[in-house]
């Protein structure tokens, strides 16, 4: 659902569409892998942020360790 939240913040859709009207064109379009579209680059980017601040973590403590 994510997916469409953003399409929905790209696309500036007027005030009166919602997101059920911005779920339901990317459906007509694409079928449901409408709504997915673009979830894999979500994911990793997730992924990889999470990454960046443990590897910070453990970087700043060992450097702090007496």
């Amino acid at each position: 659902m994510s997916v469409v939240i953003d399409r929905y913040v790209v696309a500036n859709y007027e005030a009166s569409a919602g997101i059920a009207h911005v779920a339901k064109a990317a459906m007509e379009g694409q079928g449901v892998a409408g709504l997915f579209r673009g979830y894999p680059s979500k994911v990793s980017t997730h992924v990889g942020s999470a990454l960046i601040l443990v590897l910070y973590g453990e970087i700043k403590g060992a450097t702090f360790r007496r």
